[in-house]
């Protein structure tokens, strides 16, 4: 068994630049596009946050909603309790209009605490703090213009209006959407993740994902990460498996295939047209598809994981493989191929120390880093060169002297591939 103490870096916290998370809309124009069709980009200097708007097609006559949810404050699922109709912008917020709702449901774990809403027609951006029954106005958020037809706007706010300091590691999550702000009606166009049936009007919408932005430009702690990536043998079909940790600003997965490791891969299932293959969640979430086309028993069949982002980047995972099997005696010749594969961290949780294995096609130099779960590096658990092969089992020891108790990912690195273990530190 290889050891090796952790070398903790000296500098915990990467510095901070003014890198801009980048979140485009969802291509829908029910209002002329301005939304649907513009982006958000995001950045802070570590004291205000500014919202730079491009607007897509058509003319910004309706108005923006921003529903954040900073973990620190009234967390609210939903707008049917924000009854609030003192102004326009105060209506939008309340999805209401006299009485006919037009609600939204948040997704997931967004429980909203604020809002923003501007609008170039009302002449004014406001932050509010969400209350049951009314809005508390907690600051200006200025607007750069009020001409509707500017290719670009900016809003912004301070950390601490949204009750945050603006240090490493602070973030909060959002949907936008927009609407009248009149009658509160709503459009189609969103940042966010719904399912719409046109321009809603004043029907309710229920949002199944949001977006986060990280202290300091990071759109994401992390990329995309694996915590397993499986593939199991069946008769004439194999069954992948993977679960990820995180998964922001994420579009969905392809599966690609081939009948040799070295050879060309073909894409099976892709997320634009099978459900299964889209985001579940930003915090994670577990996967299966079941490959049962063409495929023979006694052959060995070889998978990549692909994760798309929302920008069109594409990140290829560790190739895995598998020989379907009837479930007869092997015949001469059938082995299980060597493959990248993590086999987990025991015992998790754990204190002081934890047992990773995991095996690797050949020889070669691999490199284990540690990761808090907001994306920073904490440390260096391993750097060498390792055995691999058939029946072969690497076993590093991680050591938690150093480290506060928390959850961490450990990110196993070989060859241009990378695999995630999650494990839990408890002191």
């Amino acid at each position: 068994m290889k050891k090796m103490i952790l070398l903790f870096c000296l500098a915990l916290i990467p510095a901070i630049g003014f890198t801009q998370a980048v979140y485009p809309g969802n291509g829908n124009s029910g209002f002329g596009g301005v939304l649907g069709t513009g982006a958000f980009s995001i950045n802070d200097n570590g004291t205000t946050v500014t919202i730079t708007f491009a607007k897509g097609s058509g003319s910004f006559n309706d108005a923006i909603v921003i529903y954040i949810d900073s973990d620190n404050s009234r967390n609210f699922p939903f707008t049917a309790t924000f009854t609030d109709e003192g102004d326009n912008l105060r209506k939008g917020i309340s999805g209401r209009n006299g009485g006919s709702n037009s609600l939204l449901f948040f997704p997931g774990t967004l429980t909203a605490d604020y809002a923003v809403a501007f609008a170039p027609t009302q002449g004014f951006g406001g932050l509010w703090q969400l209350e049951t029954g009314s809005h508390t106005f907690v600051a200006t958020a200025n607007l750069s213009s009020t001409t509707v037809t500017d290719p670009v706007f900016t809003v912004s706010f301070t950390w601490a209006s949204i009750g945050l300091t603006g240090a490493p590691g602070d973030n909060f999550k959002f949907i936008a959407t927009y609407l009248n702000p009149t009658n509160a009606f709503r459009s189609d166009e969103a940042i966010g993740d719904a399912s719409f049936s046109g321009n809603p009007g004043t029907g309710p919408i229920a949002f199944t994902g949001f977006r986060s932005y990280y202290q300091g430009g990071y759109d994401t702690p992390l990329p995309i990460e694996l915590l397993t990536w499986t593939a199991t043998p069946g008769d004439n079909k194999v069954t992948l498996n993977w679960e990820t940790a995180s998964e922001l600003n994420h579009a969905g997965f392809e599966i690609l295939r081939s009948t040799k490791k070295d050879g060309v891969f073909q894409a099976i299932a892709s997320y634009r047209n099978e459900e299964s293959l889209r985001p579940k969640g930003e915090t994670g979430a577990k996967y299966s598809l079941v490959d049962n086309r063409k495929v023979y028993n006694g052959l060995t069949y070889f998978y990549k994981l692909v994760d798309v982002a929302l920008d069109g980047n594409r990140t290829e995972h560790a190739v895995i493989s598998a020989i379907p099997t009837d479930g007869k005696p092997a015949q001469p010749g059938f082995e299980t191929p060597a493959e990248f594969a993590l086999k987990g961290l025991y015992p998790n949780p754990f204190n002081p120390n934890g047992n990773l294995e995991f095996s690797l096609p050949k020889k070669g130099f691999v490199s284990i880093e540690l990761y808090n779960v907001i994306g920073q590096k904490v440390a260096t658990a391993f750097e060498g060169v390792l055995e691999g092969g058939r029946n072969h089992t690497n076993r590093i020891e991680i050591s938690g002297n150093g480290l506060p108790s928390g959850v961490y990912l450990a990110v196993v690195n070989f060859s241009g591939q990378r695999l995630t273990s999650k494990f839990t530190l408890l002191k």
